[in-house]
C-alpha cells in the first residue's frame, strides 16, 4: 500500500506541475522532474518506497525508445542519407573531440570526457519541432532521427566505457559482434512476422483472425519485452532491443498504424514516473550554489553546438540564413540526456557532480531554446498547428496526407 500511496502521489504533483509548465510554454516533463524533487529526500521526503518507484520508472525508458523506433522511417532516412548520416556523425565527431581537448585541460578522465561530448551532440526532437517551421522540418528530420538512432548505440556502448585499459577495446569488440548478432535476430523476426497470419490461416481455413486492440496492444509489447529480453542477454542493454522492436513493427503498415496510438498513452505515463525519478535524485542546494556555473555552461554549450551545427550544415549546401536557423533549433541537449546521465552515473562513468552538473545545463538548454527562437524569429512557436487554421484567402492551405504517419506523429 504504501508504493501505491507513492504512485498516487507522484502522479498528482506531476500532473499538477506539468500543466503548469505547459500552460507557460514549457516541455510538461520539466514539471514531472520538479514534482520528484519536491517530493522526494530533497523535498519534503514523501516517497518512502523509492528503490521500487525507480524500478517502475525503468518502464519509461523502456517505453520512450520502443514509440522512437515506431517513429523511425526507413524510406525518409535514405531519401536524405547524406545529411542524416554524415551530419549526425560529424556533428558527434567534433563534439566528442573538443570535449577531450578540453577534458586533457581540465585534468577528467578520457571516459568521461568522451561521454560527455556524445551526450551534448544530440539535440531534441520534441523542442525542434515545437519551434521549427514546418518547411524546414523536413531538412532536419533525418539528422534528429540519426541522433536517436545514436542514443541507442550510446546506451549499449556506455557498459564498455565503464571498464578500464585494453579492456574498453576488449568490450568494445564484443558489443559489435553482439550487434552483429542482433541483426541477424532482427532480420529474422521481420521475415517471419508476416508469415504469422499466413500460418494461421493455414491452420484453420474457416477461421477469421480478430481484430482487437487489446490484444494488439498486448502483441506489440510482447514483442517489445522478447526482443528487450534477446538484447539483453546479449548484452547490449534493454535500450536497444526496445528500438529494435519499434523498427520492426514500423515495417509493417497496418500493424504500426494500429499501435502507435495505443502504446503512446502507456509511453507517457511510465515517462511520467522516469522523469519524477530523476527529481528523486536532484538536490536543489547544490544547484543554487552553482547557479553562476550552470549558466556559464549552459550558454556555452548553446554558443558551441550554433556554431558547429551552423559551419556543418553550411558545408552541406544549406546557405547562410537557413544554416543558422536550422542551428539554433538545434542548440540544446536532448531530454534523452536525462536518460544517459543516469545510466552513466550508475556505471560510475561521470561523478556524481557532473551527473548534476549535466542534469542542470541540459535543463537550462531545452528551456533556452524556445525562448532564443521566439526572440529571433517572428514565426510563432506553435507554427506546426496554426499552420493548418489560417484564412484561405491569406494563405495557401497546407495539406497533408493521412498516408504518411511521420508527419501527423
Amino acid at each position: 500500500m504504501q508504493l501505491l500511496h507513492d504512485l498516487i502521489l507522484i502522479i498528482v504533483i506531476s500532473f499538477a506541475f506539468g500543466w503548469l509548465f505547459s500552460a507557460i510554454g514549457l516541455p510538461a516533463f520539466f514539471g514531472y522532474i520538479l514534482a520528484g524533487i519536491i517530493s522526494g529526500p530533497s523535498g519534503y521526503n514523501l516517497i518512502k518506497e523509492l528503490i521500487q518507484t525507480e524500478t517502475l520508472a525503468q518502464l519509461g525508458v523502456v517505453l520512450i525508445l520502443f514509440v522512437l523506433g515506431l517513429e523511425f522511417s526507413l524510406d525518409k532516412i535514405k531519401a536524405m542519407w547524406r545529411l542524416t548520416l554524415s551530419g549526425a556523425v560529424c556533428i558527434l565527431f567534433v563534439t566528442v573531440i573538443f570535449f577531450v581537448g578540453l577534458g586533457v585541460v581540465l585534468g577528467t578522465t578520457l571516459k568521461e570526457a568522451v561521454f560527455m561530448g556524445a551526450c551534448v551532440s544530440l539535440s531534441s526532437t520534441a523542442v525542434v519541432v515545437r519551434c521549427i517551421r514546418l518547411d524546414q522540418l523536413e531538412h532536419l528530420y533525418g539528422l534528429l532521427v540519426m541522433q536517436d538512432v545514436l542514443l541507442g548505440f550510446m546506451l549499449a556502448i556506455l557498459p564498455a566505457l565503464a571498464k578500464s585499459g585494453i579492456q574498453i577495446a576488449i568490450a568494445i569488440f564484443k558489443t559489435f559482434v553482439s550487434f552483429a548478432v542482433f541483426g541477424l535476430v532482427c532480420f529474422a523476426v521481420v521475415r517471419l512476422l508476416p508469415a504469422l497470419p499466413t500460418t494461421f490461416r493455414a491452420l484453420f481455413p474457416k477461421r477469421q483472425i480478430p481484430h482487437s486492440h487489446e490484444l494488439t496492444m498486448l502483441g506489440v509489447i510482447t514483442l517489445c519485452m522478447i526482443m528487450l529480453l534477446i538484447s539483453e542477454h546479449l548484452g547490449l542493454g534493454i535500450e536497444i532491443g526496445c528500438f529494435a522492436a519499434g523498427v520492426i513493427i514500423r515495417t509493417r503498415k497496418h500493424l504500426f498504424e494500429a499501435s502507435i496510438g495505443l502504446v503512446e498513452p502507456i509511453r507517457d505515463f511510465f515517462a511520467c514516473l522516469f522523469f519524477a525519478s530523476i527529481g528523486l535524485h536532484i538536490y536543489p542546494s547544490f544547484l543554487a550554489s552553482e547557479a553562476v556555473l550552470l549558466l556559464t555552461l549552459a550558454a556555452a554549450v548553446i554558443g558551441f553546438k550554433y556554431i558547429v551545427t551552423s559551419v556543418i550544415l553550411f558545408l552541406f549546401k544549406f546557405d547562410i540564413h537557413k544554416s543558422s536557423t536550422m542551428a539554433l533549433a538545434l542548440a540544446q541537449i536532448s531530454e534523452f540526456g536525462f536518460v544517459l546521465a543516469s545510466r552513466a552515473k550508475q556505471l560510475n562513468i561521470i561523478t556524481r557532480e557532473a551527473y548534476y552538473l549535466l542534469l542542470g545545463v541540459t535543463a537550462i538548454s531545452l528551456m533556452a531554446t524556445p525562448l532564443l527562437w521566439k526572440l529571433t524569429n517572428k514565426t510563432p512557436l506553435n507554427s506546426t498547428v496554426h499552420a493548418f487554421h489560417r484564412e484561405p484567402e491569406e494563405y495557401a492551405p497546407v495539406i497533408v496526407s493521412f498516408e504518411e504517419p511521420d508527419k501527423l506523429a
